[in-house]
């Protein structure tokens, strides 16, 4: 909470009085990288479904980007898209959420680890496997861009895999991390 706190101060300090008088951070201090590109990013591919933006007539993927300095951009389902910006209070905020998930670092090669442990542990409780799934999912793809790790996964039809792989619990975390970008982003 004291952490939370003194981020707060020193982002409300910021924006009062600028860069003056506050030390300069360096790359190892910033929670996400400052380079143009999205430092948190979210897409939401649903297969089988072409969406056209209303605005551009451009194909589109329905996700968010956010930039390091709070620029968020959205793209949703019905084509549409919209522009908000959230506090460095808030991009700490997802970062300490990430962490506690424990999904900054994971790899799909992690998570496929975890479903065959899940799929062995299936065999020696019941001797069969449960499988959910359908055609025309969602591929969710999670990218969090910070100064020395990058976390990029990539899941098709992720609802689906946390049913049927219940103890795999990288899956439930990376579902949560996407429902905690669109909560703070009040989607």
């Amino acid at each position: 909470m004291r952490t939370f706190t003194l981020i707060c101060l020193a982002a409300a300090l910021f924006l009062l009085f600028g860069c003056k008088g506050m030390r300069q951070q360096t790359d190892a201090q910033r929670p996400l990288i400052a380079d143009g590109q999205p430092a948190i990013s979210v897409q939401l591919d649903l297969t089988g479904r072409r969406i056209i933006s209303p605005q551009t007539g451009v194909d589109m993927i329905p996700g968010v980007d956010i930039y390091a300095d709070g620029l968020c951009t959205i793209r949703r389902f019905d084509g549409t898209e919209a522009q908000r910006r959230i506090s460095q209070c808030q991009i700490a905020a997802l970062v300490r959420f990430f962490e506690t998930e424990r999904v900054l670092g994971l790899t799909d090669a992690a998570i496929e680890q975890a479903i065959s442990s899940d799929i062995r542990h299936q065999l020696e409780q019941s001797n069969s496997v449960s499988m959910v799934g359908s055609t025309h999912q969602i591929r969710t793809q999670l990218v969090i861009r910070q100064p020395t790790l990058l976390t990029q996964v990539s899941r098709y039809g992720l609802s689906d895999e946390i049913k049927s792989h219940p103890s795999a619990w990288e899956l439930v975390a990376v579902e949560r991390c996407v429902g905690k970008i669109y909560e703070t982003l009040c989607e």
